[in-house]
């Protein structure tokens, strides 16, 4: 910012000049702002110029642009006034700019110069005091003030006999212009809440009314315009003083018209009456009494009556008397005349109340006024409960309406507004057929012009709740089909032919008004309306309805709590039902799925943590594990509720209770997809299941890590239908499950190879599998006969064989070191075994089958050592039929010494037969005899 202090003078004023240019030629260009920022600078650079002195050269060169742009801006601000081209403030600001500028002017001080400065200064307070900135008005008042004081010495210095009576007129004119600066300074200290001072200005004002008693007018306009703004403001204590100032000043000089008086007498005694009703009763009512006798108007007699009304004991005859004035008043209007009756409701007065309304519907009955009459009298006779006086005039009000008498609209409203009020209060206490009759009287109202009106629609929707209520269904369905007539697309009149048909039974008619009513899309209430229709289904026991009343909830509510409540109905229904009939579990399915978006929305808003959206996910999670437990015969749905149950527990707190409930869905889900795999005949959709498997295994493990950082994390069980699931669909034994331990790797182990062996994985991959099986801390038997039958179910190779081979033996080693021998699950290792290494070797070289020939002698071994005749008979008998068998066969091929071991190998087993031995025993004696002739008969023929 420029530095004026440190500007010459000439430098300044052509600053100035620029500025007053600016404002004055291109002042409606500009912006408020920019025009506030040229009028602050201005009065930054006048404040620092000095007064022109005009001893000066520099400022005699000056003094003649000062004076011109002051004269410059107050004609610009005389001729935006003129023309409103301009804010009043902004004229103020120029007027301003003007009188500081003038009062910078030099030279000697002469009468003329004086006399323009004082003019200018009262007329830029003025200014400033019409546009409400007091506080830059006292600045200009100083200025003024200065500026008479200086002409008045001049006159005083300058009298003499001759000039006596200029002298005196002049003196006169500057102390004319000294009280308007005094009224103005009260106005303005009135202005910024200084009472004090503006009463002690107001007070040297009247103190110079006695030489100018034509200013009295003005100075109690003044103390008026001050005492309406206190009693406004409820400063009624101010407001008395205010008024009684302007009632006083106007009463001394009588420059007052006696109508202005009575109107300040009125206000006066309001201020009374508002202020103290008790103790200042008696000085309203004298002060409102001198008001009526100085001029009559109808608002000195209303407030007359009003304090009439106010006094603790009235006389009813004054009371008549005051009221009776008051409305034949030449001047009253209708409006006031409402106004003082409406007075006397408030009082209680009910003679009062119906004797005015008389006396004034004498008065304006053949004028327009006459309606807001009526309406005044029928709004009254409702509230105070007179029902039968109010229908009489509501009659007479609809005949009236019927010989073609105009009613303005606003009339209309307001009587429909009247008797539907009232028909809504005698609803609320179930006088039906009371409120019937108000809402024909409305009917009634309806000139026939509006068709398609809504109004109609909600009158008709309204006689029909009341048909319901009185059980007429006739009356209430022919009402609805009137209202649809005149509203068709309002939710309401959907909803009443809902409510109807479900009354009257009609299931079809009922279900069409529930698509209606879900079609009203634009209804705001239309949420509520389903939640209403739902209700009313459950209460009428039609089931069918209900469930679709929900549906159609669920579909366009936008409320969370209302969608999960309709969401919870429809579970329970259908669940109910599954008691009962086929449940259709597609529907539960979908419920559950709709349930988990909603939840998953909220959750994804931030609501998560919320108490209520908690114990919601909670109910719905347990609804999909209780349903998954149901689903055991059937792997696709027991496949989708276990999805369903995880993804549901998931948006829940990670605590342990959760993490485990997950685990198990993700188990029983690995599980499932074997199944569903092992079952379809699609190629494409078994890869697909079985690559489903083992990401649900990957995730699964994922989980256990998270569980076994847990410090609450103990050992935890499946549920027994869970379990017998998991046996079901990976060939494991029930015996897998040993008390004490998780069996969770261990199962998903399983998975993994049972899904890469079927997805025909490198045996590399899969002997990886059996390598870490095989190592496992909590590995069975089980666990590797499992493995040895996936190997065998779903693959033939040699290398698979081998890879059984290896699960079996590893199986079987389990078996045989255990503390209590199962003879049975030991019996069929050994059966297996033998089996698959017979697999394949149709070859007549003893080699061939020599494994098998060793797992024979092993399972003989293991009968005559530690079977203690507990070994299964029957698996005795397959042991030595094939052994006995394989040995026939290399007879037949003259491997008489290969058949001679595995005959003999049959014959061992045989001592351990007991009821079949007999059968077996005979043949096999004598063939094996022939056996051995034939091998000694080789043997010599070799010696030879």
């Amino acid at each position: 910012m420029m530095d004026y202090g440190d500007t010459s003078i000439l430098s300044t004023v052509s600053q100035i000049q620029a500025l007053t240019k600016e404002l004055v030629k291109a002042k409606e260009e500009l912006d408020k702002e920019r025009f506030s920022h040229v009028v602050n600078k201005l009065l930054q650079l006048i404040e620092t110029l000095p007064a022109v002195d005009l001893s000066l050269v520099e400022h005699r060169a000056v003094e003649p642009l000062v004076q011109s742009c002051a004269v410059n801006l107050w004609n610009e601000a005389v001729t935006s006034k003129n023309e409103g081209t301009v804010l009043v403030d902004q004229t103020a600001a120029l007027r301003h700019l003007a009188c500081k500028l003038l009062f910078r002017e030099g030279g000697p001080i002469v009468a003329e110069k004086c006399k323009k400065q004082a003019m200018v200064a009262l007329k830029s307070a003025r200014a400033w005091l019409d546009c409400g900135n007091p506080s830059m008005a006292e600045e200009t008042l100083g200025l003024s003030e200065k500026a008479l004081g200086k002409l008045l010495a001049l006159l005083v210095d300058s009298s003499n006999e001759s000039d006596k009576a200029d002298v005196s007129y002049d003196k006169s004119c500057i102390e004319k212009d000294m009280l308007k600066v005094l009224a103005y300074k009260a106005e303005s200290a009135f202005g910024q809440q200084q009472f004090e001072n503006a009463s002690r200005h107001l007070q040297a004002s009247r103190e110079m009314l006695v030489k100018f008693p034509e200013e009295a007018a003005y100075l109690s306009m003044l103390s008026y315009n001050c005492g309406v703004e206190r009693y406004n403001g409820g400063r009624l204590q101010e407001a008395v003083y205010w008024l009684r100032q302007s009632y006083e000043i106007g009463k001394e000089q009588h420059a007052v018209s006696a109508r202005h008086q009575a109107r300040t007498l009125r206000l006066l005694s309001s201020a009374y009456i508002d202020w103290d009703p008790e103790k200042y009763h008696d000085l309203a009512a004298n002060t409102v009494a001198l008001a009526n006798a100085d001029c009559s108007h109808p608002a000195g007699l209303y407030l007359k009556l009003r304090i009439l009304l106010c006094a603790a004991e009235d006389d009813e005859t004054t009371t008549q008397a005051a009221l009776r004035d008051c409305l034949h008043h030449p001047e009253l209007t209708a409006e006031l005349g409402l106004t003082a009756i409406d007075l006397c409701v408030k009082n209680s007065r009910h003679n009062l109340v119906m004797s005015g309304l008389r006396q004034l519907m004498e008065r304006f009955e053949e004028k327009t006024e006459a309606d807001s009459i009526r309406l005044f009298h029928l709004k009254y006779l409702l509230h105070s409960c007179h029902l039968a006086e109010a229908e009489t005039l509501v009659n007479q009000i609809i005949e009236r309406r019927s010989t073609r008498h105009r009613f303005a609209d606003s009339i209309v409203k307001q009587l429909q507004s009247l008797l539907w009020e009232q028909a809504s209060s005698s609803f609320e206490v179930k006088q039906y057929e009371e409120c019937l009759r108000w809402y024909s009287y409305a009917l009634r109202l309806f000139d026939g012009s509006e068709n398609g009106s809504e109004d109609l629609g909600k009158l008709f929707r309204n006689r029909c709740a009341c048909f319901c209520a009185l059980k007429q269904l006739d009356q209430a369905k022919q009402a609805v089909e009137q209202a649809k007539k005149h509203d068709p697309l309002n939710a309401y009149t959907c909803y009443m032919q809902f409510k109807i048909a479900i009354l009257q039974e009609n299931v079809v008619y009922a279900l069409q008004a529930l698509e209606d009513l879900c079609l009203c899309k634009n209804d705001n209430d239309m949420q509520d309306l389903i939640s209403l229709a739902a209700q009313l289904a459950f209460e009428t026991n039609s089931k069918d309805v209900a469930l679709t009343a929900l549906e159609g909830l669920v579909v366009h509510s936008t409320k969370p709590q209302q969608i999960f409540i309709a969401l919870r109905c429809l579970l329970r229904l259908r669940l109910a039902v599954q008691a009962q009939t086929r449940p259709d579990v597609d529907k539960i399915l979908s419920y559950l799925e709709t349930a988990h978006a909603h939840l998953r929305k909220r959750c994804l808003e931030g609501e998560g943590g919320d108490a209520y959206l908690r114990s919601e996910i909670d109910w719905f999670t347990k609804v999909a594990w209780n349903m998954g437990l149901q689903s055991e015969s059937d792997e696709l749905q027991l496949l989708q509720f276990f999805t369903l149950c995880r993804e549901l527990s998931s948006l829940s707190s990670p605590d342990t209770k959760n993490l485990l409930r997950q685990k198990t869905c993700l188990i029983v889900s690995s599980a499932a997809c074997l199944q569903i795999a092992k079952e379809t005949n699609s190629p494409e959709a078994r890869q697909d299941r079985l690559q489903e498997a083992l990401e649900l295994i990957k995730q699964c493990r994922t989980l256990c890590k998270e569980l076994n950082s847990c410090s609450d994390y103990g050992k935890t069980f499946l549920p027994e239908i869970i379990f017998r699931h998991l046996l079901n669909a990976c060939l494991i034994e029930e015996n897998i499950v040993i008390a004490g331990k998780d069996k969770t790797s261990l199962l998903l182990l399983l998975y993994e190879f049972e899904a890469k062996t079927r997805l025909g994985a490198s045996i590399s991959e899969l002997s990886d599998l059996l390598e870490k099986a095989l190592v496992f801390p909590s590995a069975d038997s089980s666990m590797f006969e499992t493995i040895a039958a996936v190997c065998m179910e779903w693959a033939v190779t040699k290398e698979h064989r081998q890879l059984a081979t290896r699960a079996l033996r590893a199986a079987l080693h389990k078996h045989l070191n255990a503390d209590t021998l199962q003879h049975q699950r030991i019996s069929r290792d050994f059966h297996s075994l033998v089996q698959i290494s017979l697999m394949g070797k149709h070859s007549g070289e003893p080699e061939d089958k020599a494994e098998a020939l060793h797992y024979l002698k092993q399972a003989a071994d293991f009968i005559d050592t530690r079977a203690q005749e507990k070994y299964p008979e029957i698996e005795v008998v397959w042991l030595m039929t094939k052994a006995w068998n394989t040995g026939i066969y290399f007879y037949s091929y003259g491997k008489y010494d290969a058949s001679g071991q595995w005959c003999e190998m049959g014959l061992r087993l045989l001592k351990h037969l007991s009821t079949l031995r007999d059968n077996y025993e005979t043949q096999m004696s004598s063939a094996y005899s022939e056996i051995l002739s034939k091998v000694e008969a080789s043997k010599s023929h070799l010696e030879e």
